[in-house]
């Protein structure tokens, strides 16, 4: 009977305790606010939070409904007044269930499902309310793919959360959860399935909202209507954890990466001191014999504060995801107590250190699809983030996030530096016109002022991108060239005062001058001196004065000042400008993007154009792109109904960019790697894999994505490090690309098109493999090994280069030109300039008449190092010691069934069998590095002949060389590397650039990550085999094989 007593004794005492504990766990969530539109009504459940509907919305089968369309005018469910509940000043959860229509709307992508916020950016500064209530939207890519956005009010900033794209099914219901610990840290959860997680410093509660609560919709204009239904929406509170520990920053690093980091965030959300806070770090199994627990003594922690605890990374683990827990213990006047924090970090795999960057011009696709097609980058966005930034750290952590995808993945983004297209900007520093108008789309780029803020963000960016190595690459203000002008502010005409010593001519007026018939005592012979006024200026116009290649040059080097890593840089499109060396400034790569029609072979004009651009900046390289998407305007117009119309064209009519051909895309990638480029682009992904389309982008042609995938796996990635390094051949053969003609003539390609595109395409299918040449290079070079010059669209020469051009011809030097020719030069062959008719196929028939007449009357004068039985056989060599590389293109081609309805392009390729020819006459062996083997030739008389057979336009790599390929051999050297050699102690393998591949397997036959392809110089390679701490025991191996013969040798180890 005394034990019972004393047992109702303990409950007595011990019940308050009880019941207080109880009290509190039931308190620690509360239901604010709850609506379920099956009941049909404006008001939420219990009837407190009243409204009304907006426009035609209306509950449709328990959903309610906004009414389809993008007009901006109000729809959705609107709350009669600001209800200060609806903002709660602690931690929430937000969940609403939705349901997408089953007819996508691209118009508007942006599609709210709940808005207190209206400014959702936070980026007007003065407004009421810039930073006060929360929104939270799908934004649509196009069919069934969203991406969730968050935006929080937070009193003096604004967090923007964007999480990941996801498929959802249309027609079906699915729920979003956000979940934000009124501090810090926000979750958003799909179905149920955790979407991201964004952690950040400035945190704290959501500031309450000014605006009236609106449910399907945006508070106000612009109205974005959620294209769909939602059935029910709910929102919980909970109280706001008085010590949080968050992982904001970064937490994704390569396997083996020195040193690594991570930043915990401990706050101390309440209004009192901590005395002491511990941390104990513990990791999951398997990790727990590798990484033993760490005790982290922070010490104390003032009230409102918080602390960065640097916990160090061991990288030498697997890819994956890393899961470890934090126990933080805090002491303070309420005693001791708890956190417990679940964290992880994620290894990202190594990447072939050599790969051939192949980047996706353009971003937001998810990284498996970018991967998965072949691309190596995508391209986005942080400057402009940056400039805009209130919070600097917090913007640093994000974009060091955003990062740790890239990591994680295996993928890289080039980093686009945009700030020139800022409109701000542009209106702060216009550009202004003799008459006072203003210049559009350009600012003022050679204003010091805004130089300064240019260099500034530059700056800071790069110090945020620094050592992360999810981003190893940089576009810097892109397409700037087109739309600039002469500036007549304060800023260039005193600049080109003080550099001439007389004022701007007062005939500049754009960005060329009057053409030549137009201007004063224009030299009769159209010899003009360099000093000519007019020519002066608008040489300094080019190189330096409007101010944009000095801006390339200053964001390409805050860039290169703070990240010491392999970085690189690059400027397109860099021959959108006059023939003058300087375009992009002193970027690491120029490039330029060309359109596969209506012949692919004509990116090679191009890609020569910006040869003969870096050439002016010392140690300048040079990277090329295609055009994934088509002009419909200039491929197959809607204006013009063919008979039969193709499918596509009946079902996509509105399509304004379409697909790139495949055969096309095929041809356009050999041409660009035939030369000597540094990397490869693309860009238009919504015209590749748009499903069926991402903004005006449609993918228009399911095979082109198939196609891209075979290219690139097939020819670039195996074969990308050695074709970096084949130098080009000494050019026999050139076109002049005369700035003077350019200026006073209008010639000039300017990136696009015209007689000297056509000319260059002429010349490649008489194989006389053409180079590009300018002025300035005949100016300080000479003409080099130069035998062949053509004078095309020569109107107008200035006095060094007539009399440079004389003597080269009274030297044995071959003129060709047309009729435009400047007097005083006789060309020794005269091909008449060219007028493209819009016929494909005339076009190019008559362009390789004259490319044939061309080579008859050039035989006896000259022999071209490679020659081919019919000119859609296109041949271009390039060499290395001992080896050639032989490119052989097939461009035979007729009009297929997808554009070639329109006549304006021939896509479809044709077999082509014929012989090509090299001059060349101690070949031993020949190899075909796409297949991988042997190729019959015969070499007789100094040439060396070779039988080719195409079955549809493709290319063919052939490597030439004095000896056969010896044996191939693979031993260990010391610190765990591989010695891989060709030859033996009486032969070695020839000079020359040989493609290999290595895997490193384990004991599965997986390959694991760093394994790729590497170019072998003259036979050798060493490679480094670095294993993982968790690796599988067992019996490994090293495989090697030589993309040349096919040869493949394995090199077992054991991992204990």
């Amino acid at each position: 009977m005394r034990q019972f007593h004393h047992a109702l004794r303990r409950i007595a005492l011990f019940l308050p305790l009880l019941l207080t504990a109880l009290a509190t766990a039931a308190s620690k969530e509360t239901l604010v606010a709850e609506w379920d539109f099956s009941r049909n009504a404006t008001a939420s459940v219990d009837g407190k939070f009243t409204g009304k509907f907006r426009g035609a919305t209306k509950v449709v089968d328990g959903l309610l409904t906004m009414a389809p369309g993008w007009e901006d005018k109000g729809e959705g469910l609107i709350l009669d007044k600001v209800y200060p509940e609806l903002t709660p000043a602690e931690g929430f959860r937000l969940e609403i269930t939705f349901q997408p229509r089953t007819e996508p709307r691209t118009e508007q992508p942006q599609q709210l499902l709940w808005d207190s916020k209206y400014l959702l950016a936070g980026n007007y500064k003065n407004a009421k309310g810039n930073h006060n209530g929360f929104a939270v939207a799908l934004t649509s890519g196009g069919g069934d793919t969203f991406t969730p956005f968050v935006w929080l009010g937070l009193g003096t900033s604004t967090k923007v959360c964007a999480g990941q794209k996801v498929s959802l099914a249309l027609g079906k219901q699915h729920t979003i959860t956000v979940a934000y610990n009124g501090a810090s840290q926000l979750e958003i959860s799909l179905d149920g399935v955790h979407n991201k997680t964004f952690s950040f410093t400035g945190g704290g509660p959501v500031a309450p909202a000014i605006r009236q609560v609106v449910i399907g919709d945006r508070c106000g204009s612009t109205h974005n209507r959620f294209n769909g239904g939602i059935a029910r929406v709910k929102l919980t509170a909970y109280p706001t954890e008085p010590l949080t520990l968050t992982l904001p920053g970064r937490k994704a690093f390569v396997r083996g990466e020195t040193p690594a980091t991570l930043g915990l965030y401990v706050t101390n959300q309440s209004k009192t001191d901590l005395t002491s806070v511990t941390l104990l770090v513990k990791f999951d199994d398997p990790l727990t014999k590798l990484l033993p627990s760490r005790r982290i003594e922070v010490g104390a922690l003032a009230a409102k504060s918080a602390r960065i605890v640097d916990l160090p990374v061991e990288t030498r683990l697997r890819p994956g995801k890393y899961p470890f827990t934090v126990t933080v213990t805090s002491t303070g006047p309420q005693g001791a107590s708890t956190l417990t924090s679940r964290q992880d970090f994620i290894i990202g795999p190594q990447l072939p250190p050599d790969s051939m960057p192949i980047v996706m011009w353009g971003g937001g696709s998810p990284h498996e699809i970018v991967l998965n097609h072949g691309f190596t980058h995508d391209l986005g966005g942080f400057a402009a983030t940056v400039r805009r930034s209130t919070n600097l750290t917090d913007t640093g952590l994000a974009i060091q996030r955003t990062l740790d995808e890239y990591v994680a993945t295996g993928l890289r983004r080039a980093s686009y530096y945009t700030l020139a297209h800022d409109n701000t900007l542009i209106e702060q520093f216009p550009r202004r016109r003799r008459d006072g108008s203003i210049v559009p789309r350009n600012a003022e780029a050679s204003n010091p002022e805004y130089q300064a803020i240019l260099g500034d963000t530059a700056e800071k960016t790069a110090q945020i991108i620094k050592d992360h190595p999810g981003c190893d690459a940089l576009l810097i203000n892109s397409e700037v060239r087109d739309s600039t002008a002469p500036s007549f502010g304060d800023v260039e005409p005193a600049a080109f005062q003080a550099f001439a010593g007389y004022p701007i001519p007062e005939e500049v007026m754009s960005k060329a001058p009057p053409r030549y018939t137009r201007v004063k005592d224009f030299p009769f012979g159209r010899v003009i001196s360099p000093d000519h006024p007019l020519l002066v200026y608008y040489r300094w116009f080019w190189k330096q004065g409007d101010g944009w290649n000095p801006v390339q040059t200053l964001v390409n080097n805050a860039y290169h000042k703070h990240i010491k890593r392999p970085f690189w840089t690059f400027f397109d499109p860099s021959v959108r400008v006059p023939p003058l060396w300087g375009s992009g400034g002193n970027v690491d790569f120029v490039s330029h993007w060309t359109y596969a029609y209506p012949d692919p072979i004509r990116t090679g004009c191009f890609t020569d154009e910006l040869r003969a651009m870096a050439d002016g900046c010392p140690g300048q390289d040079v990277m090329s792109m295609t055009q994934i998407i088509c002009y419909r305007s200039a491929t197959a117009p809607q204006s013009k109904n063919p008979d039969p119309t193709p499918a596509w064209a009946l079902e996509q009519p509105e399509a304004k960019f379409i697909s790139i051909p495949p055969d096309s895309l095929r041809a356009s990638i050999w041409a660009k790697i035939s030369q000597r480029v540094q990397g490869i682009m693309f860009h238009g992904s919504g015209s590749l894999w748009g499903k069926p389309s991402i903004g005006s982008y449609f993918t228009t042609n399911l095979e082109t994505g198939v196609m891209m995938k075979k290219v690139l796996g097939e020819v670039v990635k195996p074969l990308g490090p050695t074709l970096k390094r084949i130098p080009e051949r000494p050019p026999q053969v050139a076109i002049l690309h005369s700035f003077a003609s350019c200026m006073f003539a209008g010639r000039g390609t300017w990136g696009w098109q015209g007689w000297l595109a056509d000319a260059h395409l002429m010349l490649q299918w008489a194989n006389l493999s053409p180079a590009v040449i300018y002025e300035e290079k005949i100016l300080r070079d000479g003409f080099g090994d130069l035998k062949v010059l053509c004078l095309f669209h020569c109107d107008v020469l200035t006095t060094p280069v007539f009399d440079a051009i004389r003597d080269f011809q009274a030297k044995g030097g071959i003129i060709i030109a047309d009729e435009f020719l400047v007097p005083g030069i006789i060309p020794d062959i005269l091909v008449k300039a060219y007028t493209r008719p819009s016929e494909a196929d005339r076009a190019k028939a008559e362009l390789q008449t004259m490319g044939a007449d061309l080579r008859r009357q050039l035989d006896p004068h000259y022999t071209a190092y490679t020659d081919a039985s019919n000119p859609d056989l296109v041949t271009r060599v390039r060499t290395y010691g001992k080896a050639d590389y032989l490119f052989v293109i097939n461009d035979k081609r007729t009009y297929g069934d997808y554009l070639g309805p329109w006549k304006l392009t021939m896509e479809k390729g044709l077999p082509n069998s014929g012989t090509v020819t090299v001059r060349r006459g101690d070949t031993k062996a020949a190899y075909d590095l796409v297949a991988h083997k042997p190729v019959p030739f015969t070499c007789k008389k100094g040439v060396t002949t070779i039988d080719v057979d195409f079955t549809t336009n493709d290319g063919r790599m052939i490597l030439l060389l004095d000896q056969p390929l010896p044996k191939l051999k693979a031993t260990w050297a010391a610190d765990k590397k591989v010695q891989i050699t060709m030859g033996n102690a009486r032969k070695n393998a020839s000079t020359a650039l040989y493609p290999i591949r290595i895997d490193v397997l384990d004991p599965a036959g997986n390959v694991m990550d760093g394994s790729g392809h590497a170019c072998a110089v003259d036979g050798k390679f060493l490679f480094p085999v670095e294993m993982a701490l968790n690796d599988q025991p067992g019996n490994w191996k090293v495989r090697v094989t030589e993309l040349a013969s096919g040869q493949q040798v394995e090199l077992p180890f054991t991992v204990p």
